[in-house]
């Protein structure tokens, strides 16, 4: 009998749409292939299930709401105005929460972060790593009230 494994640790790969704590594992310098900004490229994992997904920062004006957010779900003051260098090595092991939602592309689903959580307290020190959908959504929103969309 012959096969191609697909999951050796019988790990889920895709949780259903909520709010979940998240870990930075892995945080890698890079450029937008779209814009040419600078951007940091995340591996997170979903805190309690061993899912791992990807977001994307990107140095932009018109992403710095989404880099102040993600700053703030992961306990940064985050001061109007103030210039910020962010470094992708001090975001290892970072916590906080997000709004995940499931997506499907050529027949696979995968989850995405649909935006960062800044409602909670310090992330490092939750336990809960899943809360249910609340019936109020506290999405942040982009420039002129825009919803967020993935940087690219």
């Amino acid at each position: 009998m012959k096969y191609v494994s697909k999951n050796a640790d019988n790990l889920p790969r895709v949780v259903k749409a909520g709010e979940y704590l998240l870990t930075v594992i892995e945080a890698i310098e890079t450029v937008s292939k779209n814009s040419g900004d600078e951007m940091i490229k995340l591996l997170l994992e979903i805190d309690g299930h061993g899912c791992r997904l990807f977001d994307y920062l990107v140095a932009s004006e018109s992403s710095a709401w989404k880099l102040d957010t993600f700053r703030k779900a992961i306990g940064e003051a985050v001061v109007e105005g103030e210039e910020v260098e962010l470094h992708a090595a001090r975001l290892v092991g970072r916590r906080g929460y997000a709004r995940l939602k499931v997506e499907t592309y050529q027949g696979k689903d995968s989850n995405k972060v649909e935006f960062w959580l800044t409602d909670h307290a310090t992330a490092g020190a939750a336990q809960q790593s899943v809360r249910p959908p609340s019936s109020a959504s506290s999405a942040p929103t982009g420039p002129a009230g825009k919803s967020s969309k993935d940087p690219f």
